[in-house]
């Protein structure tokens, strides 16, 4: 059994979070329950469902009572304090893993939400896109940034054949160039080009670093070096199988 939404946490109304951690909830939920009825996903990536949005349900109920009482005794509320969104994370989490510990801790890490970047150009395309469009929609997808055309891209490629060889269609890449760096043209993968290094800031990494983001817009996995055996080795972790 699973709980969502305002069965999982009732709290007062302030800042309207009830319905945005709800969506949260079935969000973290759904591909979850998806990838394990279709036999992709063992009981473990279901029993990281309270693990990962539990610790969120409190936090929920402990800021918006604190909100209430403050309104209700008459002190001040910052606006800052006010306009702050629910910085989710899920680091921590059984089913992420980093293997870059050694990396800036303000870089976005396994169990933050992928940073929303610009700036992107793709061939042939004459508007900029965002890493927004190309994740989500159900899929796993590898994230890889490089600035050397390539070892790295070869490694890139090896990691995302072995993603897709187990989560089939649920599976997409996409490889990010630094600016002076030309890729080979893809059929396999979408490929963008970093002209404002926007992506790089985001992320704070150097070329040669790797994710794979979640269905739900989490990073599920960060690493300096990216093929099919350590790509497998993370799916075993985070699915079961």
């Amino acid at each position: 059994m699973f709980i969502a939404g305002d069965a999982a946490h009732i709290h007062p109304p302030v800042g309207g979070q009830g319905m945005n951690t709800g969506l949260q909830d079935a969000h973290n939920l759904a591909w979850k329950l998806s990838l394990a009825a279709s036999g992709l996903a063992g009981p473990q990536l279901l029993g990281s469902y309270a693990e990962e949005r539990r610790p969120v349900g409190l936090d929920v109920v402990q800021s918006t009572s604190a909100a209430l009482n403050a309104v209700l005794l008459r002190e001040a509320i910052k606006p800052a304090m006010r306009e702050t969104q629910l910085l989710v994370t899920y680091r921590g989490s059984r089913i992420v893993a980093d293997e870059c510990p050694q990396m800036d801790a303000a870089s976005p890490a396994p169990g933050d939400r992928a940073p929303e970047v610009g700036g992107l150009s793709q061939a042939y395309i004459g508007h900029d896109r965002r890493l927004r469009e190309f994740i989500g929609r159900g899929r796993h997808v590898l994230v890889g940034y490089v600035d050397r055309a390539n070892d790295q891209v070869d490694a890139f490629i090896d990691g995302y054949r072995a993603l897709r060889s187990v989560l089939g269609d649920r599976a997409a890449g996409v490889l990010v160039s630094a600016p002076d760096c030309e890729v080979p043209r893809s059929e396999e993968v979408t490929l963008l080009t970093d002209a404002g290094d926007e992506f790089a800031d985001a992320f704070g990494a150097p070329g040669g670093t790797f994710w794979i983001i979640r269905p739900d817009g989490h990073i599920g996995w960060r690493s300096a070096t990216c093929s099919a055996l350590s790509v497998t080795n993370w799916l075993q972790l985070s699915l079961g199988i």
